[in-house]
């Protein structure tokens, strides 16, 4: 083979292409995986239906088995403890105070988090816990870190954070007091 001034540039083309291709292989991998995490989540939300096994039935094990790991219990606590007193302060659109928040809660989870601040410290608490049941800490995830399509009206995320706190409370066996004042 004759070596011209245009090989290199040839076999850095063909180097390139070889990196994009990964790449994207790598982003319809990632992308995959997040898609059979999210409807795992909503199977271990909603049930896992009688009768289902295999690959399905295995995604939702795999998924309640990270959701139970001491890791992801853990910064699940650190995080909704930390959103407790991230709702107490005073809300700001500034970056560099947002920047200073673990998790931006919406106005009306904020909410609820003051109204339920001792049973949400309760919950984090539980969760801590090595028995704690995988499925509340899917139910807080969800509360704190919420989808693309989540309910932007303050009112209506105000009563779904109370149902989330109580459906989590309920799975880990903590009493939740009624309150008076608000929906659940």
């Amino acid at each position: 083979m004759v070596l011209t001034a245009r090989t290199p540039v040839f076999g850095g083309l063909v180097a390139g292409l070889a990196i994009a291709v990964a790449a994207i292989d790598a982003a319809v991998i990632v992308s995959a995986r997040g898609k059979v995490s999210h409807a795992a989540d909503q199977l271990v939300a909603d049930g896992v239906p009688a009768g289902v096994d295999g690959p399905i039935a295995a995604a939702v094990e795999a998924r309640l088995r990270e959701l139970g790991s001491e890791r992801v219990r853990r910064r699940t606590a650190r995080a909704l403890r930390d959103a407790i007193v991230d709702a107490a302060r005073v809300r700001s659109s500034n970056p560099l105070v947002l920047a200073s928040h673990t998790v931006v809660l919406g106005e009306g989870t904020a909410r609820a988090l003051i109204v339920e601040r001792d049973l949400a410290a309760r919950i984090a608490g539980a969760l801590a816990q090595p028995d704690a049941d995988p499925r509340a800490v899917l139910v807080v995830r969800k509360l704190l870190y919420p989808g693309p399509d989540a309910i932007v009206a303050p009112d209506e995320q105000e009563q779904l954070a109370h149902r989330a706190l109580g459906r989590a409370a309920q799975l880990l066996g903590i009493a939740a007091e009624t309150k008076p004042h608000h929906q659940r």
